[in-house]
């Protein structure tokens, strides 16, 4: 059974696997989603990064979790510059990148909320890293029964 929660994300994840050479190189956090009686729970790992470094906004019935463009540059540029720097002070007495494997890079999740989520009580925590989304749950509709009149 496909859950509401991962359909967009899978299709804006995808979107460019056929046509690799069109795609651009991204980061797509891993996230867990739980579904518990009373609310979803989402889960996103991102490493070295704050509260501060995330946005979330909630449009029409889809949530979005994004990093927040650098000020300056964005984060490619920013890696560049400092490429460039470490080659032009490397005879100086400054430090120098022996091997850099970490790199800064933006990212965007999307995901469907399922109808029966409270939009109005969505909230966030972040701590050690680790993004946690809370999405209650409002209680099912109950079916009504419409009375027909005689004419």
């Amino acid at each position: 059974m496909i859950n509401e929660l991962s359909i967009l994300d899978d299709i804006f994840n995808t979107a460019y696997a056929a046509f690799p050479e069109l795609s651009c190189p991204s980061y797509s956090p891993d996230v867990d989603v739980l579904e518990t009686k009373n609310a979803y729970s989402i889960s996103m790992n991102l490493p070295g990064m704050t509260e501060k470094d995330v946005d979330i906004s909630l449009k029409e019935g889809i949530l979005t979790i994004a990093s927040v463009p650098a000020k300056e540059d964005n984060a490619e540029s920013k890696e560049v510059a400092e490429t460039k720097e470490v080659a032009e002070t490397a005879e100086e007495d400054k430090p120098v990148y022996l091997i850099r494997e970490r790199h800064t890079m933006q990212f965007s999740r999307c995901f469907k909320l399922p109808r029966d989520t409270d939009q109005s009580a969505i909230a966030a925590s972040f701590k050690n890293g680790v993004l946690e989304v809370n999405i209650p749950r409002k209680e099912a509709e109950q079916p009504k029964r419409i009375s027909i009149n005689v004419a």
